[in-house]
Formats: C-alpha cells, structure tokens, sequence
C-alpha cells in the first residue's frame, strides 16, 4: 500500500468519527424555540450533507469536483461564525433576508419574462407576491443595511477576516475559486504530458484535489459544527476537538512530504 493511499485511508477514518458525531447528536430532532436554535440547525444541517457528498465525491476519484463543495463548506464555516460571534442583530439579519432573496429573483424572473426553464407555477408565484416581497425588502434595508448588499453587509472576504479565516481564504479558496470559475488556471487537472512531449486531456476519475478536498472539509465542517454545538447543546465538543488535533497529525497532512 503506497503513502497516498495510506493517508487516504487515515483521513477517511477521521471523516467516519466525525460523520458519526453528527449522526449521534440526533440534533435535527429538537423543537425549534429559537431563531439561533432554527438557524443553527439549519446550517449543521447543511454542513452535514455537503460533508457526505465530499466524501462520495472524493473517494470516488471526482476531487475537483470536491474541491468545489469544499469550498462551500468553508463559505458555510464563514458565516456561521460570523454569525455567533457577534451581535443578535447578524442572527437576526440573515433569518430576515429570505425575503429580501425572494423580491430579487422575483424582479428577474418577471424581467426575463422567460419560463422555458421555470415551473409555470413558481412563476406565477413570483408574479403574484412580487409586490410583498419587495415591501418586506425595504423593511430589511431600513431596518439592517440600507447601501451594501447581502444580509450581512460585508463580503465573504471581510467575514473571513474577521472570524480569523482570513489566512484561509486568501489560500485555499483563492485556489478552489479557480475550479469553481472554471478559470484558466483550471484546465492543468485534465491536461496530461505524454512520454513523447505531447499533450492528452482526461475526464477520468484521479486523485487530483482528492487529499485536499478530505483534510480540509474536516476542519471546515468542524468549525460549523462548534457553534452549532453550543447554541443546541449537542455535547460533542471534545470530540469535534479530538478529531482536529488528530488530523494535524504529519503522517496525515497533505502539507507533509512523503
């Protein structure tokens, strides 16, 4: 067995205690009696599913395909913490701007005046509740922020930089925004050399992003998962702890030399 599978393997042990911990946790059975408790859920809920389609996709060769639902995930790590780590109104804020979503697309939908790619009902749905929508939309902007956009008022960037992820997101998410993006730096995963000089693309499975996509999800979705833990009380904190403080170990970081 070769070093990169070994690690593999090693990693895949680690995305197995931590699936568990969640599975375990039973933390999307528990009356909603609070919009921290609903938001919380709701994103560890989120955290939870894209942890599982990762692990589908990398263990089955589609790492650049992992590597964009990883960066996802550390979107997900970002907003939840900014979230929890600040003032009631960021609670507040996000659960509110659903409507604010809604005016949007609604704006666009009937814009377009297309529906060869839309339901007939969800258009008429935006048709119709257009005018509410965009109401509660100006509620949202008086009452939070009225000139940035987004229910936050700040970009992912500036998030990240205040929950100390700033590090991360000018690294990892740079890299994975270019596969995401499809941007030119992107087509290396697919060209390969030939013995003789030449140039072969593949759309085979490999094992490129694989290991990348598995080490960093564990500490994305672990990042989710501790306010979560404590906003619902899920008690697994020291096991979350556990699973991180193991997979600094060098035999398993993607970042050691064989």
């Amino acid at each position: 067995m070769n070093g990169q599978t070994t690690r593999i393997d090693e990693i895949l042990a680690l995305h197995q205690r931590f699936g568990r911990l969640l599975g375990e946790t039973g933390s999307l059975d528990q009356a909603f009696d609070s919009t921290a408790k609903l938001v919380a859920s709701t994103l560890l809920a989120k955290a939870a599913k894209t942890h599982e389609a990762i692990l589908l996709l990398a263990t089955n060769g589609y790492g650049e395909d992992a590597i964009i639902l990883t960066r996802s995930l550390f979107n997900l790590a970002v907003v939840i913490s900014w979230i929890f780590k600040g003032p009631s109104q960021r609670l507040d804020a996000y659960a509110a701007y659903d409507v604010v979503s809604k005016a949007k697309l609604g704006r666009k939908i009937v814009a377009s005046q297309s529906t060869a790619t839309i339901i007939p009902e969800v258009y008429e749905l935006y048709q119709n509740r257009r005018s509410e929508w965009e109401d509660g939309e100006r509620d949202f902007k008086d009452q939070y922020y009225s000139k940035r956009p987004g229910w936050s008022g700040k970009s992912i960037e500036e998030m990240a930089n205040e929950v100390g992820l700033g590090g991360t997101y000018a690294t990892f998410y740079t890299l994975a925004s270019d596969i995401e993006h499809s941007n030119p730096a992107s087509i290396s995963n697919y060209l390969h050399d030939q013995p003789d000089g030449s140039k072969y693309v593949s759309a085979m499975q490999s094992e490129n992003w694989v290991v990348e996509a598995l080490f960093e999800s564990i500490f994305f979705a672990a990042v989710v998962a501790k306010p979560a833990d404590i906003v619902l009380g899920l008690g697994i904190l020291t096991q979350l702890e556990a699973v991180e403080q193991d997979a600094l170990n060098p035999a398993i970081s993607y970042k050691k030399s064989e």
